[in-house]
């Protein structure tokens, strides 16, 4: 009896090589990538006697997919439902994937194809903007305030970096470093039309709790040969271009990272005025320390070189402001030792430069009474 169950394995043992070798030889007979059909019914066998931990899988998946979502959603109404699948998140992205080889010249190639005003009850008004560039559909949001956008003067506000800061701006926090462009605006009687960038505030991509890591956009646009900052300033132009149609009494400003947007916009838009508080120095054209929350554009300063930006800006019929606060410190601390802005356009008649004894701020009380 003590002979019975090792002969019982033996027999098993054999009669399983005899049916994987008969399976190989028939392979093989068949020319039929025998190895991996081979390995692929080996494996058929090994899953019927140890099933994967499907419940594993989904938690790793699962880990894996919420990982990007980190940053706060706002308390309001938001554009976009809860995203479930990386594939909802993919599709998301792609949407607002913008070549950048078509960034530097999209005011002339963009067309607006739909207007509309979002009213969110007790809330601000949306400005809502279908456009294409080359046959691609895009979307531009921004709060429209004060006014309707009519052949008076309209502001438009690039909003600078941080989380959610278009909502900030809108509803006056004293303590956003943006506070106080919309006393200008009031002061000067303009409507104002504040840019929402993609995956801020109202247009958070969300998995119903937190919203999607800023990183996560910008490293998913450079990959695929676009720009999250290109991206979220062609929308930006797109509102330019809808407000030409109707004004061409147009302001833009921009503070700090807004500020550089405000710049790069207003070079294809050629708006009336540009306010650029803290957000562009020469000096950027030999080192420039930034982050992901910084304007990151392949090839930005080979078509804007410190050689032909002076020459681009005069020609435009637009009044530049570049303003920066005493209390900087880093590169901006620097320009107001240095002057090198100021230098730099020393020629150029549409160009102003003031500095302030504030730090990282709009200087509205001299933008109101000057500018």
């Amino acid at each position: 009896m003590k002979y019975i169950k090792p002969i019982i394995i033996a027999l098993l043992t054999l009669f399983f090589l005899i049916v994987t070798y008969s399976i190989g030889i028939t392979i093989g007979l068949n020319r039929v990538g025998s190895y991996a059909v081979f390995n692929e019914y080996v494996l058929a066998i090994y899953n019927k006697i140890n099933p994967p931990v499907v419940a594993n899988y989904i938690d790793k998946e699962l880990a894996y997919f919420n990982s990007g979502f980190s940053e706060d959603l706002i308390n309001d109404q938001l554009i976009y439902d809860k995203i479930h699948t990386i594939d909802q998140l993919d599709s998301l992205l792609e949407s607002d994937l913008l070549p950048v080889e078509k960034f530097f010249s999209v005011y002339d190639q963009l067309e607006i194809l739909e207007v509309d005003t979002l009213q969110f009850v007790g809330k601000k008004n949306i400005l809502k903007i279908l456009y294409s560039v080359d046959s691609t559909l895009y979307t531009s949001y921004s709060y429209l305030l004060y006014d309707t956008i009519d052949n008076s003067t309209q502001l438009l506000i690039f909003p600078g970096s941080g989380v959610n800061q278009s909502f900030s701006i809108v509803n006056e926090d004293p303590n956003n470093y943006h506070y106080g462009i919309l006393e200008y605006a009031k002061e000067k009687k303009t409507s104002a039309i504040v840019l929402i960038k993609p995956n801020e505030g109202v247009l958070a991509y969300h998995n119903g709790v937190k919203k999607l890591s800023e990183s996560y956009i910008v490293n998913y646009s450079i990959n695929r040969g676009g720009s999250y900052s290109a991206s979220y300033i062609a929308d930006g132009i797109a509102i330019c271009k809808y407000v030409n149609s109707i004004s061409k009494k147009l302001t833009i400003a921009g503070l700090s990272q807004g500020g550089t947007a405000a710049l790069l916009a207003s070079l294809q838009v050629e708006p009336e005025k540009s306010i650029i508080s803290s957000g562009f120095s020469v000096l950027q054209f030999e080192i420039e320390p930034s982050g992901h929350d910084q304007i990151i554009i392949p090839n930005l300063y080979k078509y804007y070189t410190k050689n032909n930006l002076k020459e681009i800006m005069s020609n435009l019929n637009t009044q530049f402001l570049f303003t920066y606060g005493e209390k900087e410190d880093l590169l901006f601390g620097l320009e107001t030792v240095t002057n090198t802005t100021k230098n730099y356009f020393s020629e150029s008649d549409n160009v102003q430069y003031y500095i302030h004894i504030n730090g990282h701020v709009f200087p509205y009380n001299y933008l109101i009474k000057n500018f």
